[in-house]
C-alpha cells in the first residue's frame, strides 16, 4: 500500500478534507492533488534525513511518514501553530529513530579489546619501550633565550 492510501486509511476524512482545501469551506471531498504533494514531500524529506528511502511496507517508516504527511499539510497552511510544531517534532523525532536503527545514524563505534595500557611518558625522556636499543642516545632539550627556561632544562 502506498504511503497516500496509509495517510487516508488512518486520518479522518474531515481533517485531511480541511487540510487539503485550506481555505475552501464548500469543499466537499479529500484535494488528492495537495495530499500527493504532501506526501512526495515527506518522502524526499525522509530520504534526506536518513539517507534511505520511505518504505511503505516497513511499519516504522509508515508511522514517521503518516506523521510527516500531516505535518507538510499543517505547514502548507502558512499558519505557524502550536500543532504545526508539535507535528515538526513528532516528525523529527521518528525521523531519527529511524535513521539511528537503519539509517546513516547507525554507525560501528571505535572500540577495542586490548590488554595493552599507554605509559606515560616525560618530555625529553627515552622511550618506554626498548629501553636498552635507546641507551646510547642522550636526549637533548633546545636552548633558548629565555633565562629562566634556561634554568628549568638545566636542572
Amino acid at each position: 500500500m502506498a504511503l497516500i492510501d496509509e495517510v487516508k486509511g488512518r486520518i479522518s476524512e474531515g481533517l485531511l478534507r480541511e487540510l487539503t482545501n485550506q481555505g475552501d469551506t464548500t469543499a466537499t471531498g479529500i484535494n488528492d492533488t495537495v495530499l500527493a504533494y504532501a506526501v512526495t514531500d515527506a518522502e524526499g524529506e525522509f530520504l534526506i534525513e536518513t539517507g534511505i528511502a520511505l518504505d511503505s511496507t516497513s511499519a516504522k517508516h509508515v508511522a514517521a511518514g503518516v506523521v510527516g504527511v500531516i505535518y507538510y499539510l499543517y505547514s502548507y497552511s502558512g499558519l505557524q501553530t502550536e500543532t504545526a510544531d508539535r507535528q515538526r517534532q513528532r516528525w523529527e523525532r521518528l525521523m531519527l529513530k529511524v535513521d539511528s536503527t537503519e539509517g546513516a545514524g547507525r554507525r560501528i563505534m571505535p572500540d577495542t579489546t586490548s590488554t595493552l595500557t599507554p605509559t606515560a611518558e616525560r618530555v625529553g625522556s627515552r622511550p618506554d619501550f626498548e629501553r636498552s636499543r635507546w641507551g646510547d642516545y642522550v636526549p637533548r632539550m633546545p636552548i633558548g633565550d629565555d633565562s629562566d627556561d634556561n634554568d628549568r632544562i638545566a636542572r
